[in-house]
């Protein structure tokens, strides 16, 4: 049976940590889609009343995200979209979501499976193929994660060869973290997020 979660980060009164703690839940269920949401403050909504006396910091213009809250700073938010695109990419190509969550079950490794997703990521990038580019619009709150990973996704539809590198590199990363030996020749210079 597949089954997808829905998550939001950024709400009054959650943090990074609470958001991670959630997400390491979800993911223990292996679910086939894991969709993590940025809250939003929408125009005449209860939330955007009482933003003033719960110290909320959003956009005023749209897409109208949360920026910053008493219990998350600005780089929170860039961690947690990060996370984001990192799941949603996960369930999106049955390859990838069979070899990681292999891995986590396996051997979530140190700090648990969303600490494992946070390597992969890193992993990733310095293989040159970053799914989360400092230029990408996610840092001032311009791109979601879903739109991140969407244009991703869309890159390696087009281009089998960047499946294939991806692929490579992330099975070099559950060698290295089975403790086995990775592949000395990485691709370089791909930014998968760019449409």
């Amino acid at each position: 049976m597949q089954f997808s979660f829905d998550l939001i980060f950024g709400l009054p009164g959650a943090g990074l940590e609470g958001f991670k703690r959630g997400l390491e839940w979800v993911l223990s269920y292996r679910p086939f889609h894991l969709f993590a949401y940025h809250c939003m403050v929408l125009p005449g909504s209860e939330l955007e009343r009482q933003a003033k006396e719960l110290g909320l910091i959003y956009q005023k213009e749209p897409p109208h995200l949360m920026v910053e809250t008493p219990a998350m700073s600005r780089e929170d938010f860039g961690a947690a979209r990060r996370l984001g695109v990192l799941v949603h990419f996960l369930g999106c190509n049955q390859a990838i979501y069979n070899e990681l969550y292999g891995l986590m079950d396996r051997h979530p490794g140190e700090g648990g499976r969303v600490a494992t997703l946070e390597r992969w990521g890193r992993f990733l990038a310095a293989a040159g193929l970053d799914l989360c580019p400092e230029d990408a619009g996610w840092e001032s709150g311009e791109t979601t994660s879903l739109e991140l990973a969407g244009c991703a996704l869309r890159r390696i539809e087009k281009d089998p060869l960047l499946l294939a590198a991806v692929m490579k590199a992330t099975r070099d990363f559950a060698a290295r973290e089975l403790g086995g030996a990775s592949s000395a020749s990485r691709p370089t210079g791909t930014v998968l997020s760019r449409a």
